[in-house]
C-alpha cells in the first residue's frame, strides 16, 4: 500500500514478521543491539507482548510522521510507544489512545488504540522503527520499521500578500512522569566516578540525574527504561538518594550509598563495596565481617589479615597474596581468584560457591575444613579449581 498525505513523501511499512523493505532494517537494528530486548510484534491476542502495526511512515518538511495502532492483551488501557529514527531514540514517550474503529470492530477491545505522531527529523533518507512498551508479562515489541525521506522546507516569497505557514505537530504530548525502580550498583565511592545504571519507566528525554541534589558527572540514555549515570564526588560517606528528571517531571528518590574507600576505613565490619584496593597493602588488618562485594583486590596483600566472616562476592582477586590470612566463614561466592597465593590461609567454612580458582596457589599448609567448594561440595580437602 502506498499513499500520499499532505503532498509529502510516503511509504508503507512491512508488518509483523514479513522482513522485506522495512523488515531488513529491523534485522539490522536487532543485530546491532539498537532495539534492546525487543521482539517482533506477535499476532493479536497470541502473546503477553504488545501487538499492532505501523500503517504508514511519512516524510515531511524536516519531519517524519508515523501512524498505526497497538494494544497489549494484558490490559484494556492504551499503552505507550517510542520511535527510533536512523538508529537513535527520538525524544518522548507517546500514548496510543486515538480512535481506531477498525481495530474495535476486528478485536472487540475498544477503539482507542491508535497513534499518529509527528517528530522533527533532519532532511534526507530516514529509517524509522516504532516500538510498543510492554505492560505486565512479556516484552517490548517492534511494531514495524520503514524508510522514507524528510524534505527541506521551502520559504515562499511574494510581493503582494503575506502568508502564514502552519507547522505539523503531534497529536500526542508526552507528559508521563518518570519512575526509577533501582540503581545498580546501589553504591559508589565518595571520590565519585562509579557508573550506575538506573532502571525504571518513561526515562526517554532525561534532562538531569542528581545524586543527593548534585548533578551527575555525566549520563547516557540507553532507552525508555535505562539510563547510565556517573556518580559525582561527595565529602562524606553514608546513605543518600538519586533522582531523574524528564520533561514529564522528576522521579521519586531511590536509595543510594556513598562508600569511604580510604585506608581509615580498612577496619572490621567496614563497608568497602566496589572499592578499588588493587595493589594496596592490607597486611595484618582486621577486616573481619567487612563487606568487599565487587571490590578490586588485584595484587593486594592480605598477609596475616583477618577476613573472618568477610563478604567478597564478585570481588576480583588476581595475583593477590592471602598468605596466612584468616578467611574462616568468609563468603567468596562467584569470585574470580586468578593466580592468587593462599599460603597457610585458613579457609574453614569459607564459601567458594561458583568461584573461579584458575591458577590459584594453595600450599600444603592451607586449611580446608567444611569449605564450600566452587562446585557446591562441602569438603575438608583442596577444592577443584572450577565450578
Amino acid at each position: 500500500m502506498r499513499e500520499t498525505l499532505g503532498g509529502s513523501s510516503s511509504i508503507s511499512v512491512q508488518k509483523k514478521r514479513k522482513l522485506r523493505a522495512g523488515g531488513a532494517f529491523v534485522a539490522l537494528a536487532l543485530m546491532a543491539g539498537l532495539l534492546g530486548a525487543c521482539e517482533l510484534a506477535p499476532a493479536p491476542g497470541t502473546s503477553n507482548s504488545p501487538s499492532g502495526y505501523v500503517d504508514v511512515v511519512t516524510g515531511g518538511a524536516d519531519s517524519v510522521r508515523v501512524q498505526g495502532w497497538t494494544s497489549d492483551w494484558n490490559t484494556l488501557n492504551p499503552i505507550d510507544i517510542v520511535v527510533m529514527i536512523n538508529g537513535v531514540w527520538a525524544p518522548g514517550v507517546f500514548t496510543a489512545n486515538l480512535p481506531r474503529t477498525d481495530v474495535a470492530a476486528r478485536y472487540g477491545r475498544g477503539a482507542n488504540f491508535g497513534y499518529d505522531v509527528t517528530l522533527p527529523a533532519t532532511a534526507g533518507a530516514l529509517s524509522v522503527c516504532v516500538v510498543a512498551l510492554n505492560v505486565g508479562p512479556g516484552q517490548n515489541t517492534i511494531l514495524g520499521c520503514g524508510t522514507t525521506t524528510a524534505t527541506t522546507p521551502t520559504t515562499p516569497t511574494t510581493t503582494t500578500t503575506s502568508t502564514t505557514t502552519s507547522t505539523t505537530t503531534t497529536s500526542l504530548v508526552p507528559v508521563v512522569r518518570p519512575t526509577v525502580d533501582s540503581a545498580g550498583p546501589p553504591y559508589g565511592t565518595t571520590d565519585g566516578g562509579t557508573r550506575v545504571e538506573l532502571l525504571g519507566q518513561n526515562l526517554l528525554g532525561t534532562t538531569s540525574v542528581k545524586f543527593d541534589g548534585v548533578e551527575a558527572t555525566s549520563f547516557d540514555i540507553d532507552g525508555p527504561r535505562s539510563v547510565f549515570a556517573v556518580v559525582p564526588p561527595r565529602a562524606t560517606a553514608g546513605p543518600g538518594s538519586v533522582t531523574l528528571t524528564t520533561p514529564g517531571g522528576t522521579s521519586d528518590p531511590v536509595g543510594f550509598t556513598y562508600i569511604d574507600c580510604s585506608s581509615a576505613n580498612w577496619v572490621a565490619g567496614a563497608d568497602l563495596r566496589g572499592c578499588n584496593l588493587a595493589e594496596q597493602d592490607l597486611s595484618r588488618r582486621n577486616l573481619a565481617g567487612a563487606d568487599l562485594t565487587g571490590a578490586n583486590l588485584d595484587r593486594a596483600s592480605f598477609e596475616f589479615a583477618d577476613l573472618t566472616g568477610a563478604v567478597l562476592t564478585n570481588a576480583r582477586i588476581e595475583n593477590t597474596f592471602l598468605i596466612d590470612a584468616i578467611l574462616v566463614g568468609a563468603t567468596l561466592t562467584d569470585t574470580v581468584i586468578v593466580s592468587a597465593r593462599m599460603e597457610a590461609a585458613n579457609l574453614t567454612r569459607t564459601n567458594l560457591m561458583g568461584s573461579d580458582l584458575t591458577n590459584a596457589v594453595f600450599d600444603f599448609n592451607t586449611i580446608w575444613s567444611d569449605t564450600i567448594c566452587p562446585n557446591g561440595n562441602v569438603q575438608s580437602t583442596e577444592c577443584p579449581r572450577t565450578p
